[in-house]
């Protein structure tokens, strides 16, 4: 909901597995995704490989409850990692430092 109230960004699908995940992924072609780290229809990791697979380009942000799974993400090939109850300002800092200002308005 927060990033659906920014007016650089616009969520362009939500997935509530790692199926959904990978055929919306591969259907909208988002420059960014989102990605809950505990998952548990699939291994992350191997969802990270999935969308790496769709399109290299593609920045991938964790998100989890545990600060623990931080190094796990970023290991597993995530750009990012942000902790469920950060504050949203850090999570849109996240984002703005990864994906150039003229995508962010595409």
């Amino acid at each position: 909901m927060y990033l659906n109230e920014q007016r650089k960004m616009k969520v362009v699908a939500e997935a509530h597995d790692g199926h959904e995940l990978i055929k919306r992924t591969e259907s909208t072609c988002p420059h960014l995704v989102l990605l809950d780290w505990d998952l548990i229809d699939r291994a992350t990791p191997v969802l990270i490989n999935a969308i790496y697979a769709l399109d290299q380009e593609i920045i991938i942000v964790i998100i989890s409850s545990k600060s623990d799974n931080q190094k796990a993400a970023l290991d597993a090939g995530a750009d990012a990692f942000v902790k469920l109850g950060d504050p949203p300002d850090y999570l849109m800092d996240t984002i703005s430092r990864l994906i150039p200002q003229n995508k962010l308005t595409q």
